[in-house]
C-alpha cells in the first residue's frame, strides 16, 4: 500500500468521482474548438505583452527577443501536454487533477496552491495595468486624470485602485452570467488582442535595424 503522500488516482477514478458523463447525456455543450482556442489565447496574451513588456524591454534590451522565442516554444509544448492530459483525464481541476494522477496527493496539493498564487499575482498585475492604461487614455483624450490615491497600487502611493476593482467586478459579473456569454466575450477580446499584436509587428518591422542587436 503506497504512502498517503504518494497516493495516486487513476483517470477512471477521477472521472467517476467528478460525476462526468462521457456519453454526453449531461449538460449541453456550449464551447466549440474556436471558443476553446480563444480561451487559451486569452489566458496567454495579456499580462506579459500589454502590461509587463514596457519594463522588460527597457531592462533586457535586444535580448528580450530571445526570451520571447523561448517563451513561445515553452507555450507550444505546454499546450501539447495539456491537450494530451485533458483528453486522457477529462475532468475539471486542470493541473491539480493531472498532478494527482501522475505524481500523487502531496504533489497535487502543492500544485493547487501554486495555481492559486499564480492566478492571484497575474490577475492583480493585469487589473493594475488596466488602471494605468485607462488613466492614460482619459488624460490623452479628455484631459482628465484619476487621482493617484484612486488609480495606483497601494505599493505606489495609492489607497484603492478603483479601475482595477471595477474591471475585476465586471469580469466576475460576466462569468456569473454563464459560460456562453463568457466564451463570446473572451473570443472577441482574443481576436482584438491578436489583431493589435499583428498590427504592431507589421509597423515595427518597417523600422527594424539589425545594428541594434549588437554588441
Amino acid at each position: 500500500m503506497p504512502r498517503t503522500g504518494l497516493r495516486l488516482k487513476s483517470p477512471d477514478q477521477l472521472v467517476a468521482e467528478s460525476g462526468a458523463d462521457p456519453e454526453g447525456h449531461g449538460l449541453k455543450r456550449t464551447l466549440g474548438p474556436f471558443q476553446l482556442v480563444c480561451f487559451g489565447v486569452g489566458a496567454i496574451v495579456g499580462t506579459g505583452i500589454f502590461v509587463g513588456l514596457s519594463d522588460t524591454v527597457a531592462e533586457a534590451g535586444p535580448a528580450v527577443l530571445v526570451s520571447f522565442v523561448l517563451a513561445a516554444l515553452t507555450c507550444v509544448f505546454t499546450a501539447f501536454s495539456f491537450a494530451e492530459l485533458g483528453s486522457a483525464i477529462p475532468v475539471s481541476g486542470s493541473s491539480y487533477s493531472y498532478a494527482y494522477a501522475a505524481l500523487g496527493e502531496r504533489a497535487a496539493f502543492l500544485v493547487g496552491w501554486c495555481l492559486l498564487l499564480e492566478y492571484g499575482v497575474s490577475v492583480s498585475a493585469v487589473a493594475i495595468g488596466w488602471g494605468q492604461y485607462l488613466n492614460e487614455l482619459l488624460e490623452n483624450t479628455v484631459g482628465v486624470r484619476i487621482p493617484a490615491a484612486l488609480a495606483d497600487a497601494p505599493g505606489h502611493g495609492g489607497v484603492v485602485n478603483v479601475p482595477a476593482v471595477v474591471v475585476m467586478l465586471l469580469a466576475a459579473v460576466l462569468l456569473v452570467r454563464g459560460v456562453r456569454e463568457s466564451a463570446r466575450a473572451t473570443a472577441a477580446m482574443a481576436v482584438i488582442k491578436v489583431g493589435i499584436l499583428v498590427l504592431f509587428c507589421a509597423i515595427a518591422f518597417t523600422a527594424y535595424d539589425a545594428g541594434n542587436l549588437s554588441p
